[in-house]
């Protein structure tokens, strides 16, 4: 799985013209380390695994499947001082 995921991620780069560091990533286990490593944003949920934890630079408040997503977005906007509208 791991040489799958920095496949992809090598394509969507080339793809886009952008380096691995502009990546977000969000990863909860061990098949996902190695790509939170290379990522500029790695994000792991507040019930990922331990090790995984170890690998990112945020962890989450919420749990997968919980607003995950939506927190590392409103994250992103809040660091470029974009307003966040609902």
């Amino acid at each position: 799985m791991y040489c799958v995921k920095r496949r992809y991620c090598k394509k969507v780069c080339k793809q886009y013209n952008v380096s691995p560091s502009q990546i977000a990533y969000i990863g909860d286990d061990v098949n996902d380390i190695n790509l939170l490593k290379l990522v500029g944003l790695a994000a792991v949920p507040k019930d990922g695994t331990k090790i995984a934890k170890k690998s990112c630079n945020y962890v989450c408040e919420t749990n997968g499947g919980k607003g995950v997503f939506r927190e590392v977005a409103e994250l992103i906007l809040m660091s470029k001082k974009i307003p966040i509208k609902y």
